[in-house]
Formats: C-alpha cells, structure tokens, sequence
C-alpha cells in the first residue's frame, strides 16, 4: 500500500508540471478521504512524499473561493 500512495502522489506531480488542475485535485480528494486518510500507511511513508502531499494540500487549499497558490 506505501507504493500505491507514493504512486499517487508522483502522479501529481505530474499534473502539477502539466498545469492540470482538476485532475490533480481529484487524486488529492482521493487521497484525503476519510478512508484513505485512516490507513495506517500514512505513517510509513517517506518524508519527501509526505512533504510532496502537504505541498499539494497548500497548493489546492482554497482562499476566497479562488485557489491560493496558482
């Protein structure tokens, strides 16, 4: 399972450089589920991948309904 969550995350890299915005923010409302999120995985990943998810995360987090970072 670390490999599967470290596959999405790269993946958004991906749209990211790609500028795709609403792909890359559909993987990022799959990853943040309530049923993903509870996976003990989480604790298991590397760090870089971690920083990579919550890079994503500000990147998407919204303010005043427009998209902070882009």
């Amino acid at each position: 399972p670390t490999n599967i969550i470290c596959y999405f995350i790269e993946l958004m890299s991906v749209f990211r450089s790609l500028n795709n915005f609403y792909t890359l923010a559909a993987v990022l409302a799959g990853l943040n589920s309530s049923t993903v999120k509870s996976l003990e995985v989480w604790k298991t990943l590397p760090e870089s991948s971690k920083s990579e998810h919550m890079r994503m995360n500000k990147l998407l987090m919204p303010v005043d309904k427009e998209f902070a970072e882009y």
